[in-house]
This record gives structure tokens, sequence and C-alpha cells, in this order.
């Protein structure tokens, strides 16, 4: 949480509003049943299914 909390204050002092900051910085930690339905068993290693299999999460992040 603090690397959350320093990019947030870095935001606010750029002059971002509470909205803008809130639609850019998400925490979205995922849990186990996210990982075994796409049969992961090994939760660190799981991060490439964001990068390649799940669409949500990555049309998010080039909507950016």
């Amino acid at each position: 949480m603090i690397k959350w909390k320093y990019l947030y204050d870095l935001y606010v002092k750029k002059g971002l509003s509470e909205d803008e900051i809130n639609s850019i910085l998400v925490l979205d930690v995922k849990n186990r049943e996210y990982f075994s339905s796409k049969r992961v068993t090994n939760q660190h290693g799981g991060g490439a299914l964001l990068f390649s299999h799940d669409e949500e999460i990555m049309g998010w992040s080039f909507n950016k």
C-alpha cells in the first residue's frame, strides 16, 4: 500500500482530481479462484495471464 499512496500523492501534486486519480490508479488483487479458473497453480507466475489472456484487463490498460 505504500507505493499506492506514493503514486496517489504524486498525482495530487500534479493537480489531478480525485476522480481522475481513481480512474487510473486501481488496485485490483485477484483471488485464488481467478487463477484456478484459468488453470494456474502458481499465482506469482500467473501474471502472464494479464498480458496475454485477460481481455478485460488489457482493454482497460490500453484505453488509459
